[in-house]
């Protein structure tokens, strides 16, 4: 884990563990989550450790994609620098959605 990733770990980490303990224990499939808007991408990549699933991650700001990618990118995920209207017209099949 890197030092950049250290200095922001604790609520992202937290919220992520909240969230794909909620996902998993609900004992539905889980093939794709959205993180809109998904920030710095830290939650996004824990997530995608924590449930194995595909994470759409967006968000509107251009250089919290470029960061997000940069810090926190990894098998399952996938960025974009968009709206969230754009993302649930192209994502028609998601399982869980969250901001």
């Amino acid at each position: 884990m890197s030092k950049w990733l250290l200095k922001y770990n604790y609520p992202q980490l937290v919220f992520a563990k909240q969230i794909s303990g909620y996902l998993l224990k609900s004992g539905k499939s889980i093939g794709t989550i959205i993180d809109c808007p998904c920030g710095n991408g830290e939650t996004a990549w824990q997530i995608a450790k924590l449930t194995q699933a595909k994470v759409i991650a967006a968000d509107i700001s251009v250089e919290s994609i470029q960061r997000a990618q940069q810090h926190f990118s990894g098998a399952g995920i996938r960025y974009e620098a968009c709206t969230i209207e754009h993302v649930l017209n192209t994502e028609k099949q998601f399982d869980a959605f969250y901001y």
